[in-house]
C-alpha cells in the first residue's frame, strides 16, 4: 500500500468542550482531518475558532472528549499519561511563539533538552544537538545564552530543539508572531526548506502571508473545520 493511502495523522469526529461556570463552550465540533507525511498545513480562523485547542490535541497536550486521533499508525487518544509523554517526546516537535527557551542554558543545552529523556550517551546527545543547530544555521552560537541572541536566532534555536528529536511532525504556534517582518521572512524560508527536506509542518497563524506559504490552509469557525484552500482551490473540508 502506498504512503498516500496511509495518513501520518488522522482525526475522526473530534469533539472538545469546556465548562465555563454553568455554560458549556464547544471548542471543537466533529472535526475530521487527514494529513500526510511531508505536507505543510496552516490552521487559520478568528479568535475562539478552535485553533489552539486543535493544536493542543494534535500535540497530545490535551485529549478530545470523543472521536479518534491516530498518529503515525498509533491511536494516541486512548493512551495513558506515561505513553502520551513518550509520544510527545518521540513523535512531536514544538515551536512556540515565545520561544520558551531555558534562560540559564546555552543554545546547545536548550536544543538537547528533548534527548534528556532518551537512553542515549551524553556525547551522542551533544552531537545530535550540534547537527540540529547546524541545520538552522547557528552552529557558531551553541554556547550563547538566549539573552545573547536576537529574536530570530532564539526562534531558530527553538526550531532546532523541535528538530533534534527527529519527530514525525513539527507543530508551530504563531512562529513569526513575535518577530519583525524581515526576521519572520527568514524563519518562513527555513520552514520552506524543512518541508522540502520532507518534514511535516503544522502551524497556527493569523498572518495571511504566512498561511499562503503552506501547501494547505484549513479554516476553522466556531470549532468546525469549514474550508480548505490548497493547490486545487477552495473546497469544502468534508470533501478533503
Amino acid at each position: 500500500m502506498n504512503e498516500i493511502s496511509q495518513p501520518l495523522l488522522q482525526l475522526r469526529a473530534i469533539r472538545k468542550a469546556y465548562r465555563m461556570g454553568s455554560e458549556t463552550i464547544v471548542a471543537l465540533d466533529d472535526v475530521d482531518m487527514d494529513i500526510h507525511r511531508g505536507q505543510s498545513v496552516a490552521f487559520v480562523g478568528s479568535s475562539g475558532a478552535g485553533k489552539s485547542t486543535l493544536l493542543n490535541i494534535l500535540g497530545c497536550l490535551d485529549r478530545p472528549d470523543s472521536g479518534s486521533y491516530c498518529l503515525n499508525g498509533r491511536n494516541v487518544d486512548i493512551l495513558d499519561e506515561r505513553d502520551l509523554a513518550m509520544v510527545r517526546n518521540r513523535e512531536i516537535g514544538f515551536v512556540f511563539q515565545n520561544f520558551q527557551l531555558l534562560s540559564r542554558a546555552t543554545a546547545l543545552q536548550n536544543v538537547a533538552q528533548p534527548l534528556m529523556y532518551r537512553p542515549m550517551r551524553p556525547a551522542d546527545r551533544v552531537e545530535q544537538a550540534r547537527r540540529a543547530l547546524d541545520r538552522v544555521g547557528l552552529s557558531d552560537r551553541g554556547h550563547h545564552l538566549p539573552s545573547q541572541l536576537s529574536g530570530g536566532q532564539r526562534q531558530r534555536v527553538a526550531i532546532a530543539r523541535a528538530l533534534c528529536g527527529q519527530p514525525s511532525i513539527l507543530l508551530a504556534d504563531e512562529p513569526t508572531g513575535n518577530l519583525d517582518s524581515r526576521t519572520g521572512e527568514s524563519i518562513m524560508r527555513l520552514f520552506d526548506e524543512l518541508v522540502e527536506d520532507g518534514h511535516t509542518v503544522l502551524m497556527v497563524t493569523h498572518e495571511p502571508e504566512v498561511a499562503q506559504r503552506c501547501e494547505r490552509v484549513l479554516r476553522l469557525f466556531d470549532g468546525r473545520l469549514v474550508s480548505e484552500k490548497c493547490n486545487t482551490g477552495e473546497r469544502n473540508a468534508r470533501a478533503a
